[in-house]
């Protein structure tokens, strides 16, 4: 066979001036990266069968490549360093392709001014410097000279393999790229995210939880009129009703019982059983979800049961988690296995399984402490609960870990709870979007970021806040309030904020763990008095958390949502573009987004107002092209990946395809040069007008389905 042939199943490699041929592997190795050079041009990188990187060069030209690793690089985790250089400067064409699913990320988490960068839908960021392969779970990033994308997104072939390309000046000094092989499950630490077998549901989650409202005391009454007001939300994307504590018998087992009684047969204030709970949300449209605890409470039945660990006749209790399971594998197939098999089979669709942090580290650790496990024993058992769960809900119901952002629940749980009990005090508020952005490298690769549920009866400025980060950034968003506390302006709020967004981390990285997880650890009466203890620690009020950019693409659009949060009070500035992941020097259109109103336009940097305590600000930042451009929506706070089905633009004509629910309105704002009327309209009746560059389009629904079409006069 040539050397160039192309092959289909397996890739041929030079390897000691012999031709070798390396298979697709169904696992991904940790190994280095054999090269092979094609036409004196093209220096071709194999990982697990598929060629990972490619750089090719002009004819003509040689350069000298190092694909060992040498020194400090030479490590495990594994990191393999590629040098190339050339004589005089030269432009080359680097590609990277991997097998699955693909997406650019910065190596390292935001520093200083920068935001935290969010994506979806695949855009390639400016200057973004990384390339996450997921079922490879191969971080690729490069380093040393001059570089650019060629082009605006990542390329998805039919098969579903994924690919990106950059130009780069190569010359004297060199230009590095570095191979990462199992970069979170061994540079981060995560041993048991092997994507491969099996990858967290990105699904997006909206819906809504009982525990503020009604905590424990929660009844089937509650839930079925709770059920009935929810479903006007329903048209807005809320999706759950998850019920929470207080459904359960009050002892686990129950007197005489069984550990699987306590959730299977509810207390007296739920009469109608699972069965009545589920029903009420079914009939309004909602999929019903649960939650279910790992604690055993009742000290009787765990002195005299095989189920919990005991020492000197009585059972051993750990803190938070009371009495503690022994997690062998027939206590999980006789205990547990059996309320999970049967609430599924009753229709529930999504899982919350709490205290499980209190399992492993206050339980199962406690009994490490006591010399009574080892270590990787209790972590053995730990994760086997898991996989109980996950036997008995399916692989498609929906698993969220409480407490749970532990190394041994990845690879089974879809999310993790991140943050503090939620309540409506700025403390809690603070932490929720603190740990969003300590834990954001996580998001939709390892799980999806629960910061636990959104009280939106706190002062409005502050849900707003909470509601526009946990949209923007795609985590579980969940209300918990007595639907009675959803005034018009908070339901407005709510309505233009759901549903929460698949979105993707676009960076990664360590955790930070030099700033309190805790604000309840300062002596400060006030959120006040703790913004000035947190400022103080920054040293400026734009910390780590207050600057957000979620970088979408969604056909031919693209754009970019800034979210400023007052994590402390903020003053009048100016956010430089190359800090939010855009190309200085063209033309952006800025909107407001709860003002709705238009900032005008910048090339350099975006003009951002003072924020109190609390508040926050929602940019939208559009590249202008030629013709007319949508630079805002008041439908959803994503600038709309919700309404909008179908978008195409040219220099004489726009048309959409819009969605709504019937009798509903939404407004829309364009920036385009010229006059511009309408030309067609289906589905709605559309009210146009104009003020210089503005065009305003503003649709009211007489159909599900919208669509017309703007031409320049």
């Amino acid at each position: 066979m040539e050397q160039n042939q192309p092959v289909q199943s397996e890739a041929m490699f030079c390897l000691e001036q012999e031709a070798f041929r390396y298979p697709l592997l169904d696992i991904p190795p940790v190994a280095h990266c054999p090269l092979r050079i094609e036409g004196g041009k093209r220096y071709i990188f194999s990982y697990a069968g598929t060629d990972i990187v490619t750089l090719e060069l002009p004819e003509g030209v040689s350069v000298r490549c190092r694909k060992g690793s040498d020194g400090v690089v030479q490590s495990s985790p594994l990191i393999q360093q590629l040098g190339f250089a050339a004589e005089k400067e030269v432009e080359a064409v680097v590609r990277l392709r991997v097998r699955k699913d693909g997406f650019c990320m910065r190596p390292r988490r935001a520093q200083g001014p920068e935001a935290i960068l969010a994506q979806s839908g695949r855009p390639l960021l400016y200057q973004v410097n990384g390339f996450y392969g997921v079922w490879e779970d191969i971080l690729l990033e490069w380093y040393g000279t001059e570089w650019n994308w060629t082009g605006p997104v990542c390329t998805v072939s039919p098969q579903g393999e994924t690919s990106a390309e950059f130009r780069v000046k190569l010359g004297p000094s060199p230009f590095l790229l570095l191979i990462k092989p199992r970069y979170y499950g061994q540079h981060l630490g995560y041993r048991y995210y092997q994507p491969w077998e099996r990858r967290p549901n990105p699904k997006p989650v909206s819906g809504w939880c009982s525990w503020e409202a009604f905590h424990n005391q929660v009844t089937q009454k509650d839930i079925e009129e709770t059920a009935d007001w929810l479903k006007q939300l329903v048209p807005y994307g809320l999706e759950y009703l998850q019920i929470d504590d207080g459904y359960e018998q009050p002892l686990i087992p129950p007197e005489g019982g069984k550990i699987q009684d306590a959730w299977l047969t509810p207390n007296q204030k739920f009469p109608g059983g699972h069965e009545a709970i589920i029903s009420s949300c079914v009939k309004n449209g909602i999929r019903p979800g649960v939650w279910t605890n790992s604690c055993i409470t009742n000290e009787e039945a765990a002195d005299s049961s095989p189920y919990c660990f005991q020492q000197g006749g009585k059972a051993i209790r750990g803190d938070w988690i009371q009495f503690i399971l022994t997690c062998t594998p027939d206590v999980l197939r006789q205990e547990i296995l059996p309320y999970y098999q049967e609430l599924s089979a009753k229709g529930y669709a999504y899982f919350k399984a709490d205290a499980m942090r209190h399992l492993l580290l206050d339980g199962l650790k406690e009994c490490v402490r006591r010399g009574i496990l080892c270590d990787d024993e209790a972590d053995r058992r730990y994760r086997a609960y898991y996989e109980t769960i996950r036997q008995g809900i399916g692989k498609d119901a929906y698993l969220l870990s409480c407490w749970g952002g532990l190394t041994p629940c990845v690879g089974i749980a879809d999310a993790c709870r991140v943050a503090t009990d939620a309540n409506p005090n700025w403390p809690a508020i603070q932490m929720q979007i603190e740990d969003t952005a300590r834990w954001f490298f996580a998001q939709r690769v390892l799980f999806t970021v629960d910061p636990d549920h959104i009280c939106a009866r706190t002062k409005p400025e502050w849900a707003r806040t909470l509601l526009s980060i946990v949209s923007l950034t795609g985590g579980i968003y969940m209300l918990s309030d007595a639907v009675s506390c959803y005034d018009p302006s908070r339901m407005q709020d709510i309505c233009r904020t759901l549903p929460a967004q698949e979105v993707y981390t676009a960076e990664t990285g360590n955790l930070d763990y030099t700033f309190p997880a805790f604000p309840g650890i300062t002596f400060s009466d006030t959120p006040e008095e703790y913004a000035e203890r947190t400022q103080a620690h920054w040293g400026a009020p734009e910390h780590f958390g207050t600057l957000w950019a979620t970088h979408y693409a969604a056909g031919s659009r693209r754009w970019t949502v800034v979210c400023r949060t007052a994590l402390n009070p903020l003053p009048d500035s100016r956010i430089n573009l190359e800090n939010i992941g855009l190309e200085p020097g063209r033309p952006y259109a800025l909107y407001d987004f709860w003002e709705e109103k238009y900032l005008g336009c910048c090339e350099q940097s975006i003009p951002v107002h003072e924020l109190p305590l609390g508040s926050s600000q929602v940019i939208a930042v559009v590249p202008l092209q030629e013709g007319l451009n949508l630079i805002g929506s008041t439908r959803h706070v994503s600038m709309d990946t919700v309404s909008v089905m179908d978008y195409h633009q040219s220099a004489e004509k726009l048309s959409m395809k819009v969605t709504f629910q019937p009798g509903q309105k939404i407004r829309y704002t364009f920036w385009g040069k010229g006059d511009w009327r309408l030309h067609t309209c289906q589905g709605g009746a559309v009210s146009l007008s104009q003020e210089g560059n503005l065009v305003t389009a503003e649709v009211l629904f007489t159909e599900k389905e919208a669509a017309f079409q703007l031409e320049k006069v």
